[in-house]
């Protein structure tokens, strides 16, 4: 994971520069106030947290739908060439499983999850059990129902859209290094058509990693803000 670190840590940069992060103005709304009271469909104020919160989950939501539009049109290419129909068909077959059962379940979850804390949340303490200990005490420790609840949410949509954005990387990762690291023996039994194919579905695999990890490296700062918030 260590090229992940580095590739996340440059994109971090390129964002926001070599001097880091540009101080943000965005705070915590004060219980009460109307940001609080209509978090998600909060009006235009340019630097507000809620409008920064709003943006960057609408991002990953649509985000999670392309990724997987990309892993799709891969693993469809690798079939219809039959590029492991003899060599690695197994290692192929689980990571295709992987791709459904991981990636894929992880994407519709976090939006799905999304949703629901957006738009039909249940009650608080339904949610309690799901975060950890700190974090539990910690949102405790406010005074009101939707102060808590508005921190559940920062805290449920970065696990679940990050455990995401990580599960889609992995697949992606694994992918990628069996097409690389097919051995020459096996490569040389494949026709052109087969070759080009693999070759093809490469800078897809690639574009995924880097946008997944994009992603992971705009929800940590986003979570280290709210928690420093």
């Amino acid at each position: 994971m260590e090229e992940a670190r580095r590739l996340q840590l440059r994109i971090k940069n390129e964002k926001t520069g070599p001097s880091g992060p540009s101080p943000s103005t965005a705070r915590s709304a004060a219980p009460g106030s109307a940001e609080t009271e209509d978090y998600y469909h909060s009006p235009d104020i340019p630097g507000s947290r809620a409008i920064a919160d709003k943006e960057l989950l609408d991002d990953c939501a649509q985000e999670v739908g392309k990724i997987r539009e990309r892993q799709q049109a891969v693993l469809n290419t690798l079939r219809k060439q039959q590029v492991f129909e003899k060599e690695n068909y197994d290692e192929f077959s689980e990571i295709t499983r992987k791709v459904d059962t991981e990636s894929w379940q992880a994407g519709e979850e976090s939006i799905n999850y999304y949703k629901e804390l957006y738009s039909y949340p249940r009650p608080v303490t339904h949610y309690l059990n799901r975060l950890s200990q700190s974090d539990r005490s910690w949102v405790e420790s406010l005074g009101d129902d939707e102060s808590r609840l508005d921190l559940i949410r920062k805290l449920e949509m970065y696990r679940t859209f990050h455990n995401a954005f990580q599960s889609m990387y992995s697949v992606s990762t694994d992918l990628k290094g069996m097409i690389e690291e097919m051995p020459e023996e096996s490569q040389s039994r494949l026709s052109a058509t087969q070759t080009m194919a693999m070759r093809d579905v490469l800078p897809s695999l690639e574009i995924i990693q880097e946008n997944c990890l994009e992603k992971m490296a705009s929800l940590d700062e986003w979570h280290e803000q709210v928690r420093n918030g």
